[in-house]
Order: structure tokens, then C-alpha cells, then sequence
């Protein structure tokens, strides 16, 4: 009876109006305001963003699909272990991550600061005779798109998209946040965000 506010994910038997646990606290006490998860609801509102593009959604499948070939066979993934640990700054290729959008950074993060290394395990992959003619294929294929300007286009863009959701995520996740200051970050964001509209040219230069 002391509680005077509450906040969960926006699944409905945490957040229903009806039926979810914020309505039964609220039956039982009415000054127990609910507020939905600022962190939650972000990584709802950047994941919808996303899937209304397209070229979007091609391009996190490709990232997912570059750690799901590469990690499937230990021998490709010694590979491409051997390629990386042996050039400082870089990182293993990473899982998108399904429950925290903005995780997806680290995946990003990986194939930037890797980007060579990983095509030249590709490249290895797709001439390595012992390999089945199926697996050089993809491994040929997915050394391709590395090589299209639009990937990398795609890859620097999104990677500080997400570096920028991430940071704004953990503030939102502080234990002594209040909600003015997640208006504020909120704000923060997506002005950044619209701000990127303008600089096309950067990231192409910095593509190539």
C-alpha cells in the first residue's frame, strides 16, 4: 500500500489493462501509477523502425547470416579466429540478439572493426578445396556482398545508429532515472537520429 508506481516490459500479462499484474496492483491500490519500461519500449520502437525498410531487414540478415555460416563448422570458425586474434582491435563476428534490439551494436561493432579479416576468411573458405561445393558457394556469396558498397554503406550507418541506442538504452536503465530525464534522452535520440539524413556523404566516404 506504501507503492506509488510501477513499470514492466509491454507483454501483456505484465503491462494488460485488464488481466496484467499493473491492473491488479492499480485494483488494489489507485496510486500506483504505471509506466511502461523506457528501455523496453525503445527496443520495440527501433526493432518496428527497422522492419518498415526493406533494404534494412536484407542487410541485419546478412550480419546474422555471416555468424551463422562462419560459427556452424569449427574448422570455419578457427578460421576466422586465427584471421582476427592475429590483427589487433578486431572481434569475432556476433548473434543478433532477438529480446535486446539495441545488442544488435555488438554485432555491427564486430563487422567494422573486422571487416577485412572476415572476407579474407570468406575468401579462404570459398578456394579450400576439401570444402563441399555448397559451402564454397555461400562462402563466395557472402564474400561478394562484403565487396558492394551498399554493404558498407549499411554497416557504418547502422553501427553508429546502434552504438548511440545502446548508450541511450543502459542511461535508460540507471536505478535513479526519473521520467523527465528519459523525455530527455528520448529527445537526445532522436534528434541524432534525424541528424543522420544529412550526412549521406560521410558515410559513403567513410564506406569506401
Amino acid at each position: 500500500m506504501d507503492c506509488r508506481g510501477q513499470s514492466y516490459d509491454n507483454v501483456s500479462n505484465m503491462s494488460g489493462c485488464y488481466g496484467g499484474v499493473q491492473a491488479k496492483i492499480i485494483e488494489r491500490n489507485p496510486l500506483v501509477i504505471y509506466v511502461l519500461c523506457a528501455a523496453h519500449s525503445l527496443n520495440l520502437v527501433g526493432q518496428a523502425a527497422a522492419d518498415c525498410c526493406l533494404r534494412a531487414t536484407k542487410f541485419f540478415m546478412f550480419v546474422q547470416h555471416v555468424y551463422t555460416f562462419l560459427s556452424a563448422s569449427t574448422s570455419r570458425w578457427a578460421r576466422v579466429k586465427s584471421k582476427v586474434e592475429n590483427r589487433s582491435g578486431m572481434l569475432l563476428p556476433k548473434s543478433l540478439s532477438d529480446t535486446r534490439w539495441s545488442a544488435r551494436a555488438e554485432a555491427c561493432r564486430a563487422l567494422v572493426k573486422s571487416w577485412e579479416s572476415l572476407r579474407d576468411a570468406l575468401d579462404d573458405i570459398a578456394e579450400n578445396a576439401s570444402e563441399k561445393p555448397s559451402t564454397k558457394s555461400e562462402a563466395e556469396g557472402l564474400s561478394q556482398q562484403f565487396g558492394l558498397l551498399e554493404t558498407a554503406i549499411m554497416v557504418v550507418t547502422w553501427s553508429d545508429i546502434l552504438e548511440r541506442f545502446e548508450e541511450t538504452n543502459k542511461s535508460l536503465q540507471r536505478v535513479n532515472i526519473d521520467l523527465t530525464t528519459v523525455v530527455q534522452l528520448y529527445d537526445a535520440l532522436q534528434a541524432y537520429v534525424i541528424d543522420l539524413r544529412h550526412r549521406f556523404d560521410h558515410y559513403e566516404a567513410k564506406a569506401k
